[in-house]
């Protein structure tokens, strides 16, 4: 299928982020754009620092490399890694269509079905439900 690119924020692992990336590889070779702090100011608050985060993806199966990204919009990444593929877990944005157009890039939809769907969830979800935990311990 040729380079896949997969743009994340990664600030906690989830079986999801594992998930999409083995779909990936399962179709061709791996590329994270994993979104730097300066990406994310205004959109996320990331509680690991960019090398954490890195570290951690590096480490996965499937993995062939983990990039950069600076901003929302890939494009600039999609062209320098020559991607084939821009994919996506959860929809695509329209920045994101933009930047695979763009680029004349497809659009790759992670799609898994069953069980497996089911226990996929955002690192955004995990966070919230530690928040809930944490808050009903100290109701207590």
């Amino acid at each position: 299928m040729g380079v896949i690119y997969l743009p994340m924020t990664a600030d906690v692992i989830t079986p999801g982020h594992v998930k999409a990336i083995q779909f990936c590889a399962q179709r061709g070779t791996v590329i994270i754009g994993l979104l730097t702090k300066k990406a994310l100011e205004g959109y996320k608050n990331p509680v690991m620092t960019y090398l954490e985060r890195k570290e951690i993806l590096d480490s996965i199966k499937g993995v062939e490399k983990v990039v950069p990204q600076i901003n929302l919009n890939c494009s600039m990444n999609l062209f320098r890694y020559h991607v084939n593929y821009l994919a996506s877990g959860d929809g695509f944005e329209e920045e994101e269509k933009k930047s695979a157009k763009l680029a004349g890039c497809k659009l790759l939809n992670i799609t898994l079905h069953g069980e497996e769907k089911e226990k996929l969830y955002s690192s955004t979800e995990l966070k919230k439900r530690i928040w809930l935990q944490q808050k009903s311990k100290e109701e207590l």
